[in-house]
């Protein structure tokens, strides 16, 4: 899988509520609306695992241990998405993206968004099309070619980063092998500096 190395670096499982022991669970969460949700997650989660999962085991199609794809592992998989996946556009939806998912992510605190590579946009204008560079953070500003404002804990307005705080990082997720530019090829963009321990 060309996403070997990646799936090596993170663990085999978040320690989120989902995971916990249904009796902990219970005692630390009781009386929150976290302990509904949970409850409820791990009911669907069930549900989703007998009717998709536990018949592809039966069958034998797929050659792995039954252990290999148990509710437990399913459950453990949840919990890495649920804690590193993010919304990045609609025509993405949402994924784990690496690199990307090293960063905590903070309410209205940008430090990094994505936006398509120069790449594609070059193709693009090749090709004739007039359509423009879409930014693509959630609120689908279109406003890409500018750093966007970016408010500062103590309220401060920043806008334009220096070029010392700018940089940018190409996402190879849609293309893993590395091979030429694909149109689906993302762009990470470095709003601004971050020291160890800022919350991004």
């Amino acid at each position: 899988s060309p996403w070997h190395d990646y799936l090596r670096l993170i663990p085999d499982c978040e320690p989120v509520p989902l995971v916990w022991p249904e009796d902990e669970a219970a005692r630390l969460l009781a009386g929150t609306e976290l302990d509904k949700t949970v409850k409820q997650d791990r009911e669907f989660l069930c549900e989703d695992w007998k009717e998709c999962i536990e018949p592809l085991i039966s069958s034998g199609e797929l050659g792995v241990k039954p252990d290999d794809l148990s509710l437990e592992k399913y459950f453990a998989a949840k919990s890495l998405l649920s804690s590193r996946s993010f919304r990045i556009d609609k025509y993405h939806g949402s994924g784990m993206v690496p690199l990307a998912d090293l960063f905590n992510h903070k309410t209205d605190g940008e430090h990094v968004h994505f936006t398509k590579s120069d790449a594609s946009d070059s193709d693009e204008e090749e090709d004739g099309d007039d359509q423009s560079n879409t930014d693509l953070d959630e609120e689908g500003d279109d406003d890409q070619n500018n750093v966007e404002l970016v408010e500062e804990e103590d309220g401060d307005d920043q806008s334009n980063a220096s070029a010392d705080e700018q940089s940018t990082v190409e996402n190879s997720t849609a293309n893993p092998s590395g091979e030429g530019s694909n149109d689906e090829d993302l762009e990470m963009i470095i709003v601004r500096e971050a020291n160890p321990g800022d919350e991004v």
